[in-house]
């Protein structure tokens, strides 16, 4: 009986056991872990733009009382990645995914499991000022379907490190 505890012990998991444990990983969904890490380690107080709100169609008072915390990344071809974690009192979580190049862009707005609720296109409206602008547009539309999936796949590569980043302090 020792011989086969022994054994036992000395043995590496099966790969059962290795699959079930990255299952059990991944049973909190990526958008969950990206927002707690968003949380822990993204700007603080980095409210959404009036247009942002405007075209996800959400009240006045909404935009007025957020309190988003953003992990952005730019990219070196020039693209921006933001991933915003929105905290509205009262409201379920709501996380915004904006990506954009130099001249345009889309907007993702999900639920805590992943569900899309809202996209919207948007353009770079003054470049000498950065100002953007952006409207509500259809998130049945394939090329936005194809740019929410590259997003979150982007993410899911970029969580590792938002996990490396030290945690803030303001």
């Amino acid at each position: 009986m020792r011989a086969l505890v022994a054994l036992l012990a000395c043995t590496t998991p099966s790969r059962p056991f290795v699959a079930s444990a990255a299952r059990a990983q991944d049973s909190e969904p990526l958008i969950q872990r990206l927002s707690a890490l968003t949380e822990r380690k993204g700007y603080r107080n980095a409210a959404l733009r009036d247009w942002i709100c405007n075209a996800f169609e959400w009240s006045t008072s909404d935009c007025e009382t957020q309190m988003t915390f953003q992990a952005p990344y730019d990219e070196r071809d020039g693209s921006v990645h933001v991933f915003d974690s929105v905290r509205i009192p009262g409201k379920p979580l709501r996380i915004v995914l904006i990506v954009h190049d130099k001249h345009s862009g889309y907007g993702f707005w999900t639920d805590p499991d992943g569900t899309l609720r809202g996209c919207l296109r948007s353009q770079l409206a003054d470049p000498q000022y950065g100002e953007w602008q952006g409207a509500k547009t259809s998130c049945e539309d394939a090329t936005l379907k194809s740019s929410f999936a590259n997003e979150m796949n982007y993410w899911r590569i970029q969580q590792t490190a938002l996990e490396k980043a030290p945690d803030r302090k303001d």
